[in-house]
């Protein structure tokens, strides 16, 4: 063996993040918000950008009879307050600065942006585990991260959990509490001795709790709701065509309308020295902006054609038609890497007939037909619970088991707990307590 100092050459690949592409990633992955925020900001300091005004104006979207302009939720790049702070962008924020694994902080960024706007997490944890292609474990353990966020409470899947977050924040979660949190239904009867009973605490204590309880948030993200219904606006309008196919098109409103002041940057760039420097430097930050814009809509509107082909069914019939959809399947038709998927369906929305959508919504887990020849989406089969239980009989209401009868005879095979979670994922109460509603709603009606 040759010991001592030597030459090799070798060769290997590595993928370079050029300026230019951190930054159209990051202008993919933004919103309709944030993205107007960056641009107001880049027309503050680059003198070669001008805005719309000094552009000749859009193109005039044709729309389709009884279909109302988009045009009306589009706001000017200035109608956002600077304040203004989504729920998900407050939780990013937080998960930036925690010391964990890389691969935990992404799938709980993904995380944030599947939370109601009331800050729950209502989509099963194997829905988002098949959805984004990630253990379920590893999505577990990034909801434990998420959870760990302010505000407390925020990423439950149920009430009971919003307020086991809330009391474990200070310090207040025993064995007694978790027993009386398992029971919020006899907390909402008032059935005091039942509680104290069940969960070993005094008549006193109890009190103490259920008064603790009343001054908890049961909707952890309220305050970030008038944010984000201010930015909620469609990119994406999806309409039947002239021989009765479902198309889309970009929001030609919600499209940036920038361009570079060529006669500024003409006048510059004749002077020398340090005035053509900074002429060349705002001009190539310009024009990568504009580059990234293009690529930004481009994208975009690649990702929405293929959802719309592979939900036409959706589109067609409405929510019980929704097939299952993974982000790889998507990435395969566009050849599209799975994370530029990802990106461009984050906080990004399209408006049809049947209401505006966030693009992520079509994603969905599936389950295995009877007949093993197909499979139904986790969004199908909820909407079919749904309709069961609004149609079934007050006076015997359908029980997780009749749902699952009734599934099964339409083709789905699907197991009794996965007809709970479902359900309970709704906020549908089960059949007993359904019931008891009924009668408490019709003694009222007398």
């Amino acid at each position: 063996m040759k010991l001592g100092p030597s030459l090799e050459l070798r060769q290997t690949q590595r993928l370079s993040m050029t300026p230019q592409l951190r930054q159209a990633l990051a202008v993919l992955q933004m919103n309709q918000h944030s993205l107007h925020q960056l641009l107001r900001e880049e027309l503050d300091k680059n003198p070669l950008l001008v805005a719309e005004d000094d552009l000749p104006p859009p193109r005039p979207t044709p729309l389709a009879p009884n279909q109302t302009s988009a045009s009306s939720v589009a706001p000017d790049m200035d109608s956002f307050p600077a304040s203004a702070t989504t729920l998900a962008a407050h939780l990013a924020a937080q998960i930036g600065m925690m010391q964990v694994p890389k691969d935990q902080a992404a799938l709980a960024l993904l995380l944030t942006q599947e939370l109601e706007p009331d800050g729950y997490l209502r989509a099963p944890l194997a829905e988002i585990a098949a959805r984004h292609d990630a253990p379920q474990a590893a999505v577990a353990a990034a909801l434990t991260l998420l959870q760990s966020c302010e505000p407390a409470g925020v990423g439950a899947r149920d009430l009971a959990e919003c307020l086991s977050l809330q009391l474990a924040e200070r310090g207040a979660l025993c064995n007694g509490t978790r027993a009386v949190l398992r029971r919020l239904d006899l907390v909402a009867a008032n059935k005091h001795e039942a509680l104290c009973k069940l969960s070993g605490l005094s008549g006193p204590t109890l009190h103490s709790l259920l008064d603790s309880l009343r001054k908890l948030d049961p909707r952890p993200g309220a305050a970030f709701e008038a944010d984000a219904a201010a930015i909620i606006v469609p990119e994406i309008i999806v309409r039947r065509d002239s021989f009765g196919q479902w198309q889309c098109e970009l929001n030609q409103d919600t499209l940036p309308r920038l361009g570079i002041n060529t006669t500024y940057a003409t006048a510059l760039g004749r002077a020398d020295g340090d005035s053509a420097a900074f002429t060349q430097h705002w001009s190539e930050r310009a024009d990568w902006l504009l580059r990234a814009l293009t690529q930004r809509a481009a994208n975009i509107l690649k990702v929405a054609r293929a959802i719309v082909e592979h939900q036409s069914h959706f589109f067609e019939n409405g929510p019980l038609e929704m097939r299952p959809l993974s982000l790889r399947e998507i990435a395969e038709t566009t050849k599209l890497s799975e994370s530029t998927v990802s990106r461009a369906v984050s906080g990004k929305y399209l408006t049809c007939r049947a209401g505006t959508f966030e693009l992520r919504y079509f994603f969905t887990a599936g389950l295995n037909a009877t007949s093993g020849e197909a499979r139904f989406g986790a969004v199908a089969i909820r909407a079919r619970i749904k309709r069961l239980i609004e149609a079934e009989d007050q006076k015997n209401p359908l029980s997780d088991d009749d749902l699952v009868k009734y599934l099964r005879a339409g083709g789905v095979d699907i197991a009794r707990r996965t007809v709970a979670k479902y359900r309970g994922s709704m906020g549908i109460l089960t059949s007993l307590h359904r019931r008891r509603q009924y009668a408490s709603t019709n003694r009222m009606g007398d």
